[in-house]
């Protein structure tokens, strides 16, 4: 039979709880949030122990759920076993499936209010189709996988978090730009609290690279920026108008971007050429013109909705934006024969 069984090991509040999952079908819970895609399906099998120590909880646990997946992506089989060594709690899990391999292993010690940790995970191939499967709005698709090995160690409050994560064949397609990036035996590291990217490459349609370089100091705290972006002739958007974006078409750019300062003021500085085969549009509805028929003189009326390429009143845009908090410099260049529209709908 398919259930889950819930008790208490002692009639008392607060004690502890076993939990016991035999062929247990997660569509069951799934289907109380009645969304168009099930969040998780997949047979669950076990026990849990819930356990109370120094006011506080752990986890005993040796349960597993075969044929786990992800808004219908399939994920692969997740096992996970917990076991009490002392004051420690061990902690085994693993995803393994055909896209997916992923191992972690360690200990979890509860001390005072929260816990310390003390993990390594390994991650062999985790598919971006799982990732894109949790956000199918902002990636219109995603190919590829990434691969790692991290050290967690410290407080759940403020962990320390050590390792590398590689990008392999890597095809992702951002519903905002449209147009498809590559990414190929590229790697980020962090260490001691800093985040490093050295010479990360990113492809687009055409083979021309954008390039990032640089750190985040003291990510668990204040972030502090020291980046740079570059570019020639990289394809930014490729949007169809039938997106209904409030833009489409083709923006090509050389870029240089510098991004400094710290989380509380990034300081921005770019310079942007548009280059000569762009053809973009923008998308103006109707309602948001004004016209002065004496005059025959068309005049935008909220500004902050307009982009900054078309946005000319920039003391206009400063009062209404919503934005706080950043020092931005940019100087723009438009190629002659870049063409520009401004479509009113």
């Amino acid at each position: 039979s398919h259930k889950i069984s819930i008790s208490s090991i002692k009639e008392e509040l607060n004690e502890d709880i076993a939990i016991t999952f035999n062929e247990f079908s997660l569509d069951d819970i799934s289907s109380i949030f009645k969304k168009t895609k099930t969040p998780a399906e997949g047979i669950v099998n076990g026990n849990v122990l819930i356990k109370k120590i120094n006011g506080s909880y752990g986890l005993i646990a040796d349960a597993s759920i075969n044929g786990l997946k992800i808004y219908e992506v399939p994920a692969g089989d997740l096992i996970f076993k917990a076991t009490k060594a002392g004051k420690d709690f061990r902690i085994n899990a693993s995803l393994i499936g055909t896209e997916n391999n992923i191992h972690t292993e360690g200990t979890v010690q509860n001390a005072d209010s929260q816990s310390v940790l003390d993990l390594d995970v390994r991650i062999d191939k985790l598919s971006l189709n799982l990732i894109q499967s949790l956000a199918p709005e902002q990636l219109t698709s995603a190919e590829g996988f990434v691969s790692g090995k991290f050290d967690i160690t410290g407080k759940t409050s403020l962990p320390s978090i050590n390792g590398n994560l590689n990008f392999n064949q890597v095809k992702l397609t951002p519903a905002l730009t449209g147009s498809s990036y590559f990414i190929n035996n590229e790697n980020i590291s962090l260490r001691d609290q800093k985040l490093t990217i050295r010479n990360f490459k990113i492809q687009d349609e055409n083979n021309n690279n954008l390039s990032i370089d640089g750190e985040i100091k003291s990510i668990n705290t204040l972030p502090e920026f020291d980046i740079s972006l570059m570019s020639t002739n990289f394809q930014l958007m490729n949007t169809s108008a039938q997106l209904k974006n409030g833009y489409h078409g083709r923006l090509i750019i050389d870029s240089k971007i510098l991004i400094k300062g710290n989380q509380k003021l990034p300081i921005i500085t770019s310079n942007i050429r548009l280059k000569g085969n762009s053809d973009f549009t923008f998308i103006v509805p109707e309602k948001k013109l004004s016209a002065n028929k004496g005059e025959e003189v068309v005049i935008f009326n909220e500004t902050l909705h307009l982009h900054p390429l078309i946005n000319k009143s920039s003391k206009q845009f400063e009062e209404q934006s919503t934005i706080k908090g950043y020092d931005i410099s940019s100087t723009i260049e438009v190629e002659r024969e870049a063409v520009l529209r401004i479509q009113i709908d």
